[in-house]
């Protein structure tokens, strides 16, 4: 468990992150977003950054070495009620706030992780793919 201080500074938290060899982690939106908007080394074990609790004003750079899935939940429900992968900005694409489809919960029918891709440039060998970080992603539920 890192130091309650660590949430307080953001590169550290991910010095943190990347020393630790952590490989999946549940960061609050706010944390969530400062650690998005940092440089990330190419290589690293972190494969998913999962968020919630707010929404998600930020997406994932283009080359970000792990996935993002931004959670929501109803306040009332206290739990998680859809996940769903956040794409990554393609090169070039200018950064802003996710479009309403990509902050709106996917249908229980659908899963928008099941049709995310990444570019094999973007994932490092040790890093998975957004597939991958999918499966892995939708493990850590509770059954």
């Amino acid at each position: 468990m890192p130091a309650a201080t660590l949430r307080l500074a953001p590169e550290e938290l991910r010095d943190w992150l990347v020393r630790r060899a952590i490989t999946i982690s549940f960061q609050p939106t706010a944390i969530a977003e400062e650690l998005l908007r940092l440089q990330w080394p190419a290589r690293c074990d972190l494969r998913v950054l999962l968020t919630g609790g707010d929404r998600l004003r930020v997406r994932p750079g283009p080359g970000l070495p792990f996935a993002v899935v931004n959670n929501y939940g109803p306040t009332e429900a206290t739990v998680v009620t859809t996940s769903g992968l956040v794409p990554p900005l393609a090169p070039g694409e200018p950064a802003r706030e996710p479009t309403s489809a990509a902050r709106s919960p996917a249908p229980a029918s659908t899963s928008s992780t099941r049709t995310a891709s990444r570019s094999p440039s973007a994932s490092p060998a040790s890093c998975t793919s957004a597939a991958a970080a999918s499966r892995a992603a939708t493990s850590v539920a509770p059954p």
